[in-house]
């Protein structure tokens, strides 16, 4: 039996956990663009991460450089707010500057090494306005992964991704998005012992916790979910499972 889980409308269980730990500055609304390796494979230009402020408040508030001692210096990374077809962007040759869609478009394309390629949908009404940007505009020649939570506190960052899908045997990942989780290990993030990143699987008031700092994403066999497809199985055997007390309190040692 799987749980089921609805991609953008099942509240958070770890916000509010991490929201209340002391002094930690929380990034969330975080996205990895990645040009498709057939196109460009060089894994010191095809990485983007890009911090989607939802306001404009929010985007002249947000210190991304906080993330940059974490980072490998081959990972530009931007702040953006978009409204109305406008798009305000913060990268690394202006402190920040109002572009079009269009000149944004561009930009990616540039700093991806990347090529536009035909497009497959549009993006759903419900998603951020970056991630409806991304799926209108960008084509095919790109993958968009998000990232959960960032949390930076006394010289040390934390990577939280929620999730809820649990089978008999273990915990269910996208096959696509694990793959992109294997690229972030290898090629975004630098290995320091001050960067911890756990997989979360939480339901029912419990915490599953998959070390992915430890235990990277190795290949591993699939199954076949018949709402959402191809499906990666962390057995249950490679999860630790803590209360919600002693989850923070794991946190908080960790810093």
């Amino acid at each position: 039996m799987v749980k089921s889980e609805v991609f953008g409308s099942r509240p958070s269980l770890l916000k509010p956990l991490l929201e209340d730990i002391p002094d930690i500055t929380l990034f969330s609304d975080l996205w990895l663009v990645t040009a498709v390796a057939r196109i460009n494979s060089d894994p010191a230009s095809r990485y983007l991460l890009i911090k989607e402020c939802l306001s404009r408040d929010e985007f002249f508030q947000v210190d991304l450089n906080l993330l940059q001692p974490f980072l490998k210096s081959s990972v530009p990374h931007w702040l953006i707010h978009l409204d109305d077809g406008k798009v305000l962007l913060e990268w690394e040759e202006t402190p920040y500057e109002e572009v079009t869609e269009d000149e944004l478009v561009e930009r990616i394309i540039r700093k991806t090494g990347c090529q536009m390629e035909a497009g497959k949908g549009k993006g759903s009404k419900l998603a951020s306005p970056f991630s409806r940007f991304f799926r209108d505009k960008m084509g095919g020649g790109f993958s968009l992964t998000d990232i959960d939570y960032l949390a930076v506190k006394n010289d040390r960052m934390a990577l939280f991704e929620e999730k809820s899908f649990l089978s008999d045997n273990g915990g269910l990942v996208g096959y696509g998005q694990y793959l992109s989780f294997a690229e972030i290990h290898a090629d975004v993030l630098r290995k320091s012992d001050s960067v911890m990143w756990w997989l979360v699987f939480a339901s029912d008031g419990q915490f599953l916790i998959y070390d992915a700092s430890a235990n990277g994403f190795p290949e591993r066999d699939t199954v076949r979910h018949k709402r959402w497809g191809q499906m990666v199985e962390i057995p249950s055997g490679e999860l630790e499972k803590v209360s919600e007390a002693e989850f923070k309190q794991r946190v908080l040692e960790f810093y």
